[in-house]
């Protein structure tokens, strides 16, 4: 099981810290994770004559609080079952598109590698665009207009669509992380990330550099 956690570890790491490194998806993903907790999920006509809004923590409705009844289980739902594969997909399509600029570097795909990116880049994100269209239909179903101006309906996709055609049009300057290498020779060396251009961290992983 150990072994499993730390191989799991070592590969999502450095697509996480490019991931970081983008100042858009940084503070998207984080405000994104915080409005989800914070709230409100839903703002507008609840029932018959009554407005109100909905967190997760429970619902306000003419100035009375009532305990949440559905929304610990809608939002944990939503939180295994999107944001976490929204999160994954994004960092696999940055760290793809990371390496692609990276010229510098020879990549050797194998096959196996090449599955594991259509599926995270493609085939995962295509799930969380549906499953947020559907998810938010059937909990938003019962209020007018909520799948439309709920922030946890239609703009939700719309936004996470904005994000991923955004982690397929990076360029270099965007990322705040570099690689570079850390020997005098273009031999194989240790890569050394670079990050914000004040410290670096040494990774494990080495890489053939081609000759300039």
């Amino acid at each position: 099981c150990c072994d499993i956690g730390f191989t799991l570890w070592n590969i999502i790491r450095l697509p996480m810290m490019v991931l970081c490194s983008v100042d858009l998806f940084y503070y998207s993903l984080t405000g994104l994770a915080l409005y989800h907790f914070i709230g409100p999920w839903y703002i507008g006509y609840l029932t018959n004559g009554y407005i109100g809004a909905i967190f997760l923590g429970g619902t306000i409705i003419r100035g009375i609080y009532l305990p949440p009844d559905m929304q610990l289980y809608v939002g944990s739902v939503q939180l295994v079952l999107f944001f976490f594969p929204l999160t994954l997909c994004l960092c696999a399509s940055c760290y793809s598109r990371y390496i692609l600029l990276q010229s510098r570097i020879s990549v050797a795909e194998s096959q196996c590698n090449r599955v594991l990116r259509i599926f995270t880049v493609y085939i995962l994100f295509g799930y969380t665009v549906l499953f947020v269209l559907y998810w938010s239909f059937v909990s938003t179903a019962s209020y007018k207009l909520a799948f439309i101006i709920s922030p946890f309906g239609l703009p939700l996709a719309i936004f996470s669509l904005f994000l991923y055609v955004k982690s397929k049009r990076l360029k270099m300057k965007d990322f705040k992380i570099q690689l570079v290498k850390t020997d005098n020779d273009n031999s194989v060396s240790e890569n050394i990330i670079e990050v914000d251009e004040y410290r670096c961290i040494a990774i494990g992983t080495r890489t053939a550099i081609k000759d300039d």
